[in-house]
């Protein structure tokens, strides 16, 4: 996404469209929404062994983040939401200061969901492909704490010993990392980027399939297995791509943007190093699009 940005309000009034229709538009993933965040604490952090996370530097953050639809759904439903343990993208990387690589926890590394931790120079960062967590705090899990508490009572009912319950020592051990401070973002900080509203003025012309305006790297992809396949529909095409992630040597994903392929959801990294997210709802209207333009 590139700016410039605008409200909700503001969005509606470029595309004269009712508030009503532009909310319709995005809840059914055709304009994709952000929120703009100010001194937001970012843990920064980079794949390891394909699917564990190694923390890299901790930083704050002002500007725009990526919203998945159904936090985008939650707030022009009123409802401020919260990020929590998954990783977003950013739009705006001037906006990252107060760089630290140094280990920012008492407890050594490393601590779920961390597999461990690599410090990484500001400069260097920048020439990464990064992702993102709203910064978390060390705690041990409630369901932990809530376990241990029956298990005392059940000891101090019987005046038993305590044999299944843990000492506060070892209970230290389960500490995690729990992300339940990340900020709540309210309806206020929605935006819409102008390369969503008027997606055929930013669109490069030196794609050779060039799906529409709004054209990423995933629409490519989907138009050459149904190009290489013949294959239409959503779902075999969604499972097409979930066989392609497995594959040692992919035969259309040649960019390795595939990140992870669920039942629901397929996570997937732009050229600039963002991690995106498409749930099925929004795969259907990409594919029925990209059959639109290939025929």
């Amino acid at each position: 996404m590139k700016g410039p940005w605008f409200t909700l309000e503001e969005a509606a009034q470029k595309l004269e469209v009712t508030a009503s229709e532009l909310s319709y538009k995005i809840e059914k993933g055709k304009i994709s929404a952000a929120a703009f965040i100010t001194d937001y604490p970012l843990l920064a952090l980079s794949i390891s062994n394909k699917t564990q996370w190694l923390g890299r530097a901790t930083c704050k953050y002002r500007g725009h983040i990526q919203l998945t639809t159904a936090l985008s759904i939650a707030l022009l439903d009123g409802k401020p939401a919260q990020q929590g343990e998954r990783p977003l993208s950013i739009y705006d990387p001037a906006g990252i200061n107060d760089w630290s690589s140094e280990y920012p926890f008492q407890q050594d590394a490393p601590i779920a969901p961390l597999c461990g931790w690599k410090p990484l120079a500001f400069a260097e960062g920048l020439e990464e492909d990064l992702l993102f967590l709203p910064s978390p705090r060390l705690g041990i899990p409630t369901n932990t704490i809530m376990e241990q508490a029956s298990n005392w009572l059940q000891a101090l009912s019987s005046k038993a010993p305590a044999n299944s319950a843990k000492t506060i020592d070892q209970i230290k051990l389960d500490e995690r990392l729990i992300f339940d401070r990340s900020p709540f973002i309210k309806s206020n900080q929605l935006r819409i980027s102008c390369s969503e509203l008027f997606p055929e003025k930013t669109h490069s012309p030196h794609s050779s399939l060039s799906l529409s305006g709004r054209e990423n790297q995933l629409h490519t992809l989907i138009a050459k297995i149904i190009t290489d396949t013949g294959i239409t529909s959503a779902k075999l095409i969604w499972k097409e791509i979930s066989n392609e992630h497995q594959r040692d040597d992919p035969i259309y994903d040649t960019e390795s943007i595939l990140q992870n392929v669920s039942d629901g959801e397929i996570a997937w990294q732009s050229r600039h190093g963002n991690t995106n997210y498409m749930r099925l709802s929004s795969f259907r209207s990409a594919v029925k699009r990209a059959k639109e333009k290939l025929t």
